[in-house]
């Protein structure tokens, strides 16, 4: 395959990273381009299978021949689309936030404008959603990879940055008497219950009766914060 062939191939598996109609206005809290592309095609799936391989061998195993082997690929072939570990941690993180902020802009199109509607049905859908796509496990190794990765650390923050924003402008819909920098802490705040509640839904999920009350109980909370 020729260079030009390669760098075409490349550009049809990848896409501009963009908010969706509905969540555009986070453009102006951290523009899109900060995370980087969409990745799509093949480029798409290894980084489907590499989250994959990372619940199942953990942290200490995850490396590029790991995941060049378990995938069935030659190390210089996974390099094509991700030149190092770094570029691949980073990609998956923000194919991690792509899922969400797909979701989240389907979601607010079957909501109605309603504030309170919107803060509780966001708070139950990044739960039951995390439950549903095995996100529980997948999170607590890039905590781990940011705490010792600049590329991790700058992707989780890019992330938490939008996380906080969309909390804060729903909140203060709800509660337009708090200042900004109030109603970003009660975001913090929010998303700090919800992330920390993630990595015990994996638990919890044969239980369907304690799932239930787990997010109902979480969405009266959120209205506590929001409101309280």
């Amino acid at each position: 395959m020729s260079s030009r062939q390669k760098t075409l191939k490349a550009q049809v598996e990848q896409a501009s990273f963009e908010y969706g109609a509905r969540i555009a206005w986070l453009e102006q809290e951290q523009p899109a381009s900060l995370f980087g592309v969409r990745h799509v095609g093949r480029s798409g799936e290894i980084l489907v299978l590499a989250q994959t391989l990372l619940i199942e061998q953990g942290l200490a195993s995850f490396s590029m021949r790991s995941v060049a082997s378990g995938i069935g690929m030659t190390l210089a072939a996974l390099q094509y689309h991700f030149p190092t570990k770094d570029h691949l941690v980073r990609a998956m993180i923000n194919h991690k936030v792509q899922y969400y902020l797909d979701g989240f802009d389907a979601m607010l199109g079957t909501l109605t404008d309603d504030p309170e509607t919107i803060l509780l049905s966001c708070t139950e859908w990044l739960l039951a959603a995390s439950i549903k796509a095995g996100l529980a496990s997948f999170e607590v190794p890039f905590w781990a990879m940011a705490a010792h990765n600049d590329y991790a650390m700058d992707a989780v923050q890019a992330y938490m940055h939008v996380y906080h924003a969309a909390f804060a402008r729903i909140i203060l819909r709800l509660n337009p008497t708090l200042t900004q920098v109030e109603a970003r802490a009660r975001a913090i705040l929010l998303v700090a219950m919800i992330e920390g509640t993630i990595p015990t839904c994996g638990w919890i999920h044969p239980d369907q009766d304690l799932q239930g009350t787990v997010i109902a109980t979480a969405r009266r909370a959120a209205l506590v914060v929001a409101v309280g």
